[in-house]
């Protein structure tokens, strides 16, 4: 298990760099009530990324009966966004995470402020 470590190391030093770099995304989180159907809050949910710039790697997927998720990235960009909908508890949950930390929470404070 030494290995890994000692390539690393030595990886470091033929490229002369002192540190490695590490990615630390932003990540901005909300949560709200929600009175309506998990359909209709996925569907709404799903568009609200649309509109926001969200159209890579756009998924949907129902997690259980009455809850499910939908996400996607934004093109070109490393920002991503998540959309629970857990119509038994009454809840949605919202997740913008990236490396940018302006981007991120323009496009978090973006989907804040829509509806779904």
């Amino acid at each position: 298990m030494k290995l890994i470590p000692l390539a690393v190391s030595t990886a470091t030093l033929i490229a002369g760099i002192s540190t490695p770099a590490f990615a630390r995304p932003y990540l901005y989180m909300a949560t709200f009530s929600h009175s309506g159907s998990v359909s209709v809050c996925l569907t709404n949910a799903g568009q609200a990324l649309k509109r926001s710039g969200f159209t890579n790697d756009f998924d949907r997927d129902m997690t259980g009966e009455k809850s499910g998720h939908v996400q996607a990235k934004i093109p070109s960009t490393a920002v991503v966004a998540s959309i629970e909908c857990d119509q038994s508890l009454g809840v949605t949950a919202l997740a913008v995470s990236g490396l940018d930390n302006d981007l991120s929470y323009d496009k978090f404070k973006e989907l804040f402020d829509a509806s779904w």
